[in-house]
């Protein structure tokens, strides 16, 4: 027992050292960026922005992980087999529930009928041309929509047969 607790104490004051030296590591690495771009803009001349630029891009390519680099195994996989397996389970409840009332809940108490909400269709529907109409507009649909019918209506006989 005490052999553990012993082991757990070095695992963490490990754990400690590394996190510093990390944290060092970026503030080094943050003091050098900060003084590059003070010393460019320090520079007159109109490559300033070039100079600025070109830093930039040394920055990003020390910094950021290349594509084409092969991960490691634990990069890849870091969950257990019994993790993956759970994972493709469904929750038929969880499933249910999303289709009943849709993914997720209330958002933040957001207005409720705002554009997106009340519905594209609605809005397009209406037509002020045809709701705002004066006699002559009103005149001109009734003749259109007459057009319209007899065009329908030119094939069929009034009875029945």
């Amino acid at each position: 027992m005490r052999e553990r607790a012993r082991q757990m104490r070095e695992k963490r004051k490990f754990g400690k050292q590394t996190q510093q030296a990390v944290l060092q590591a970026r503030k080094t690495e943050k003091r050098q960026l900060t003084e590059a771009i003070k010393a460019s803009r320090k520079k007159s001349g109109h490559n300033r922005a070039e100079l600025l630029d070109s830093i930039l891009n040394e920055f990003r390519e020390e910094h950021e992980p290349k594509p084409n680099q092969k991960k490691t195994s634990k990069q890849i996989s870091f969950h257990r087999a019994k993790d993956i397996a759970n994972r493709r389970k469904v929750n038929r409840q969880r499933d249910y529930k999303n289709k009943k009332y849709g993914h997720g809940g209330q958002k933040k108490r957001a207005k409720r009928n705002n554009r997106e909400s009340f519905g594209t269709g609605l809005l397009r529907e209406f037509n002020p041309s045809k709701h705002q109409a004066t006699p002559q507009k009103l005149a001109k649909m009734r003749s259109e929509a007459r057009k319209v019918g007899q065009k329908k209506n030119r094939g069929r006989s009034k009875g029945r047969r």
